[in-house]
């Protein structure tokens, strides 16, 4: 895989590039004499990586193809294209500066800040410099891992830094990848109204929260995290397949309260063989015909980690 950042651009492109086994070179006089020593330390790696493959195996024994599986087998057919927009973290920046709250229209009409003029010359400055150009390392590895799943297809994909994007190019028939919640992505707010777990920021606790719409049994009306980002606790992530009203393509949203979040849902959803075993138990077929569902992840995060995740709820959404 090749990561090419064009002159005068700010978006990754991922190409697939054929591999070459480089040459190796004659052993040297040198190297013969630590020969005796690098072939036991090399035969106890390859040793202890065969244990660990093989300890993975034998949890994870079934093999999906991403065809085979939900949400993949709509996203990755062959002829569409698949929109990948990443975060802004520079938006979200801003919101914890300013401590204000930037609206989806705000956001597409470039409008960061309600009323520059009342902020001082050091906090302009600093809003001038967080120009959506960063995207955070979790997302780029989760777009890695996509593209893995694509195979061939990657070539199909498209990456997108989320403030380069206008209301216009959702307006097509292509199909979308939209990681981070509303906060850090406010494109995510497009799709607010299909999801039954939502992101919603709790002005006293000053953090993002999950509202649950339609209660189910066990569940709880409010999901409150304990853990920021870099921090030790629980955070909780969605992963939605949902429609693009008016459109004939499909939107994935995986959003986290924190970065940790968002990386365990990654985690997730590029893990087919774990995503199908998810969707099977909550009732849905991950081999079936296309269906809107969304889960609800909490996610254990040690000192800026994801730990352990629980899924906690997995709905059904309506096909509107």
């Amino acid at each position: 895989m090749r990561i090419e950042l064009l002159a005068g651009s700010y978006a990754p492109e991922f190409r697939v590039i054929s591999a070459r086994v480089p040459d190796v070179p004659e052993v040297t006089a040198v190297s013969a004499r630590w020969r005796g020593v690098a072939l036991p330390a090399l035969l106890i790696a390859m040793a202890a990586v065969s244990g660990t493959w093989l300890w993975s195996r034998s949890r994870s024994s079934e093999i999906v193809l991403p065809r085979n599986v939900l949400p993949w087998s709509v996203l990755l057919q062959e002829g569409r294209q698949l929109q990948v927009v990443l975060a802004d973290p520079d938006v979200s920046a801003i919101q914890e500066l300013t401590g204000t709250q930037i609206s989806l229209p705000d956001y597409a009409n470039r409008k960061y800040t309600a009323n520059a003029e009342a902020l001082g010359s050091d906090m302009q400055r600093a809003i001038r410099l967080l120009r959506g150009v960063n995207v955070a390392a979790v997302d780029v590895g989760i777009a890695l891992s996509v593209s893995r799943l694509a195979g061939a297809g990657a070539a199909r994909m498209k990456i997108h830094p989320a403030r380069r994007l206008q209301l216009s190019a959702f307006r097509s028939d292509d199909d979308f990848l939209l990681l981070g919640s509303s906060r850090s992505n406010p494109w995510g707010a497009l799709f607010q109204d299909q999801l039954e777990f939502d992101f919603v920021r709790d002005p006293e606790l000053n953090r993002e929260v999950v509202r649950n719409k339609r209660v189910g049994a066990g569940e709880l009306a409010r999901y409150v995290p304990t853990a920021g980002g870099w921090d030790t606790g629980d955070a909780y992530a969605i992963i939605a397949l949902v429609r693009n009203p008016n459109q004939a393509g499909k939107v994935l949203l995986v959003a986290g309260t924190n970065a940790e979040g968002t990386e365990a849902a990654g985690q997730l959803v590029t893990n087919t063989a774990e995503l199908a075993r998810t969707l099977r138990a909550h009732g849905i077929d991950p081999g079936g015909p296309a269906c809107h569902f969304e889960i609800l992840l909490r996610v254990r995060t040690m000192a800026g980690s994801p730990n352990t995740l629980d899924v906690v709820a997995c709905h059904r959404l309506p096909a509107l």
